[in-house]
């Protein structure tokens, strides 16, 4: 009996994992913004030192990371494959400013990758406490910025 139930729950959760990748994919998370993009043109490239244990402390500093982002959209844009979203709300302390991001700044990607939620952006963040290299590209002032950070 207790096989049955094995199986069937790795049934469910093999479904629900089909169909979530399926869903990220229809939003655009697998899309590399340079397939987009062609070319890198003229985006400016400043590589950013940041200690990492400074970074792993300001992901916990709470309320100084509570940041907006706001969904902008683009003349001839699909909001299906290229969102993009402007942080607004910015505060001293928080990690987006260790990350040299500012308010007004436009997210472009992550990693090459375009950024299909807030909610994804927030889990990258997470996610590259752990990394040696990452990178955001914004568009600050309408000029495109690929922040490349090393974590040491």
């Amino acid at each position: 009996m207790n096989k049955k139930i094995i199986l069937a729950i790795l049934i469910i959760l093999t479904l629900n994992a089909c169909s979530l990748t399926e869903s990220i994919t229809k939003k655009g998370t697998s899309q590399k913004i340079s397939n987009l993009r062609g070319s890198k043109g003229d985006v400016e490239e400043i590589d950013i030192v940041v200690d990492k244990s400074e970074y792993k402390e300001r992901l916990t500093n709470g309320t100084k990371n509570v940041v907006r982002l706001v969904q902008v959209f683009r003349k001839n844009t699909s909001p299906d494959i290229l969102n993009e979203y402007r942080f607004l709300d910015i505060k001293e302390g928080s990690v987006y400013e260790l990350l040299k991001l500012e308010n007004l700044d436009i997210l472009v990607a992550a990693d090459d990758y375009v950024v299909p939620s807030q909610e994804t952006f927030w889990q990258y963040l997470n996610l590259i406490k752990d990394f040696k290299n990452a990178s955001i590209e914004v568009r600050r002032d309408g000029k495109p910025m690929l922040m490349k950070y090393s974590f040491n």
